[in-house]
């Protein structure tokens, strides 16, 4: 189950607490008090309070281990990026990418994350440190489309925030290709709308 996850997010899984496994009437196996990490990083990326990976029933009576999708429990999301651009995210970044491509066959399901999640923003040599709390997504991201969405709210600096955001090819948006882009973000401070492409490279 560990490296299933680790191949999927490309990030190494750090388990500190119970392991709960059913496999009749429900196929699961749930980690208690789970954090998700790049090689070399002391934080975690992700700190979960509870993450159930459900598992396909088929596979698991020929005795092999198939995770159907992925459950997470008041998720807690630390982003840090450095000097270079790069974020602790960078490895799952990645390793979406190459999973979409066509042709290859690893897939990945998130269940709906469950209310009362945070979102930590910081750069590192920046200096600078933002909190989004209160966080409620709501995500769409069809198997057999390249496009991704997502809308919903969340609280920063004592404002509440509607926002959405949707990338038409969401591959080449990973992949730092030109994709493009719609993201909108309202609150009472300010509006604030975009309708254009994304590249990383200058054009």
């Amino acid at each position: 189950m560990e490296a299933q996850i680790r191949a999927v997010t490309g990030l190494d899984l750090v388990i500190t607490g119970a392991i709960d496994v059913s496999v009749f009437p429900g196929s699961y196996v749930s980690f208690h008090d789970v954090g998700l990490k790049g090689g070399g990083t002391i934080d975690p990326a992700l700190q979960v309070d509870v993450l159930t990976a459900n598992l396909r029933l088929l596979p698991l009576l020929l005795r092999r281990f198939e995770i159907a999708d992925v459950m997470m429990l008041r998720p807690h999301i630390r982003v840090v990026r450095d000097g270079n651009g790069e974020s602790n995210w960078t490895p799952f970044v990645d390793t979406i990418a190459r999973a979409m491509k066509p042709g290859a066959r690893t897939s990945v399901v998130l269940g709906n994350p469950d209310p009362g999640r945070r979102a930590q923003l910081r750069g590192r040599h920046q200096h600078v440190s933002e909190m989004l709390g209160d966080i409620d997504l709501s995500l769409a991201w069809p198997s057999i489309s390249r496009s991704f969405a997502a809308t919903g709210q969340f609280d920063w600096r004592g404002e509440r925030v509607d926002g959405s955001i949707s990338a038409s090819d969401f591959v080449a948006a990973l992949s730092g290709d030109r994709s493009g882009l719609k993201a909108r973000l309202a609150s009472a401070p300010l509006k604030l709308a975009f309708d254009g492409t994304v590249a990383n490279v200058p054009a």
